[in-house]
């Protein structure tokens, strides 16, 4: 005897379970393709009349057609009445699989014969709650920042920050998009790491190490190398020590070399600006990345005659510039030339400036995704950062 029994349904956010049972010498196919809602967690049943068959282990076959963490039971005791998920955490016996994608997995179950009857129960917890979980499990048990100490040429040391996104411990062979950040004069340090712990709680690291809803889930491999006094003046004549800082941090996962974007502030803003026109100008063979897109903020300008003379090698990169019209400590026309040299070249490059209130600190803001501007629809800078390709 086989029977069918299906709890409630949910009218959305469905899938399908099929449960196969396999009980040595009889094949018993279970095709119930009953839908179980996530939302509440109505669970499966199968009732299985094997009384007769002495079989050790009945195999349940779950298939979804989407990502689910299905739990599984068989037992003598039918479901209750009313009914709740916390009874899969008071029996024994239950089976537990993830499913990362649709898809099918085998449960194996053993069991005492002969009995009665048995029954198959299969549930799958909310979709959202699931990701919750997951996050919350990523944000406890892997490292999101972590702090990287090089030995470099002539002695010194070189110390930069890796945040890793939280696709990289679904799948750690996939590709990321990267984003550079440099930081500006105050996360300064030298060979000794001074500033070091100020350049984690600053800038565009300070809303990655706090977890903020406005860069939870962003798919950048961040890169955040602090600029050290005693291998030169920041950032300007330091792009190769930018560039060991990236090919170093290759070592950590795998780059998607077409998604490479880089921002900085203040004295990064110019850094950001010099080491795209440096990614172009490399001699042949040189070990490096090309740069996407670019955000400077709050730019400086060490030398306008240097810009005019080579701007135009980035006149097809994308820049956003950003840069308050009240800031006292660089002064707007620094961004304000940079986008008129860029938009003076041929091809007529894609830059633009956005200027609000709020002295020397227009960063905050747009790494947190509150201010009130837009580029090409796009309000926040990561979003309009991935639209763009080398």
């Amino acid at each position: 005897m086989v029977r069918r029994l299906l709890g409630p349904r949910a009218p959305d956010r469905l899938h399908w379970v099929v449960v196969r049972a396999v009980v040595p010498g009889v094949l018993l196919t279970l095709v119930a393709c009953g839908r179980l809602g996530f939302d509440d967690l109505s669970p499966l049943s199968m009732e299985l009349d094997v009384a007769a068959v002495g079989a050790t282990s009945i195999d349940l076959e779950v298939c979804t057609n989407r990502s689910a963490r299905v739990r599984t039971i068989v037992s003598p005791d039918p479901w209750p009445a009313d009914w709740d998920a916390t009874y899969f955490e008071s029996q024994p016996g239950v089976i537990e699989a993830e499913l990362t994608s649709a898809g099918c997995t085998a449960m194996t179950h053993e069991v005492t014969l002969p009995e009665a009857e048995l029954h198959a129960y299969a549930i799958s917890d909310v979709a959202s709650t699931r990701e919750q979980s997951q996050r919350e499990a990523i944000a406890t048990l892997r490292p999101m920042l972590t702090a990287v100490v090089m030995s470099v040429a002539a002695g010194h040391t070189q110390r930069y920050w890796l945040h890793y996104p939280e696709s990289y411990y679904r799948d750690p062979t996939a590709p990321l998009p990267v984003l550079v950040f440099m930081a500006g004069q105050g996360e300064n340090g030298d060979d000794a790491g001074t500033g070091f712990m100020t350049l984690l709680n600053r800038g565009m690291l300070a809303p990655f190490e706090q977890r903020r809803d406005s860069v939870v889930g962003l798919p950048f491999l961040v890169i955040a190398p602090q600029c050290n006094t005693n291998r030169g003046s920041c950032w300007v004549g330091q792009e190769a020590n930018v560039d060991e800082v990236i090919e170093h941090a290759r070592q950590s996962a795998t780059f998607d070399d077409d998604r490479i974007y880089i921002t900085g502030l203040s004295t990064g803003g110019e850094g950001a600006i010099r080491f795209a026109m440096h990614s172009r100008t490399r001699p042949a063979g040189t070990p490096g990345v090309e740069i996407a897109a670019i955000v400077p903020i709050s730019s400086t300008q060490s030398s306008l005659a240097y810009y005019m003379a080579n701007i135009c090698d980035i006149a097809d990169v994308p820049m956003w510039a950003f840069h308050n019209s009240d800031d006292t400590t660089q002064l707007p026309i620094n961004s304000e030339r940079y986008v008129m040299l860029l938009n003076a070249c041929p091809p007529r490059a894609l830059a633009q400036l956005d200027q609000g209130m709020g002295g020397h600190n227009a960063w905050s803001r747009v790494y947190n995704d509150t201010h009130t501007f837009s580029n090409g629809g796009m309000t926040s800078m990561y979003t309009w950062l991935l639209a763009y390709t080398r």
